[in-house]
């Protein structure tokens, strides 16, 4: 969601060519950059975030008011591993999947640095250039 949008539905941005996108929504933006993507040069994959809200997020939301709590995080990640292998079967131009845990601002301080997330999942086609010639 971004303030001012009268669209619903997700939204395609090139930050390169609009640069200002992340300083008004740097919030929104931050995320992202946990995973390598800076927003100055092409990033070569694609990156979801998923708003998984807590029950008072939740309640003034705009977009969702279903809540999640960290059992249901667990079994949409269950679920999503236990069905990994033939997604990417239907999937043309995706060659792996990564689920990364970030944990909250308060659990992933060390030593004043922020922490890298950590992968807790990864699927791969292993000869992906043979598939898909």
């Amino acid at each position: 969601y971004l303030p001012g949008e009268k669209q619903s539905c997700g939204k395609r941005w090139n930050f390169i060519k609009c640069p200002e996108i992340c300083s008004v929504f740097a919030d929104q933006m931050e995320p992202f950059k946990l995973f390598g993507c800076d927003f100055t040069t092409p990033f070569k994959g694609t990156l979801f975030r998923f708003p998984l809200r807590t029950p008072t997020t939740a309640s003034y939301s705009q977009i969702s008011k279903i809540p999640y709590t960290n059992q249901s995080i667990i079994s949409l990640f269950d679920s999503f591993q236990k069905e990994s292998e033939i997604i990417l079967l239907f999937l043309k131009f995706v060659t792996s999947v990564e689920l990364l845990l970030q944990l909250n601002s308060s659990q992933r301080k060390i030593n004043s640095t922020v922490s890298t997330p950590d992968c807790i999942f990864k699927i791969s086609i292993e000869n992906c250039d043979i598939v898909s010639n």
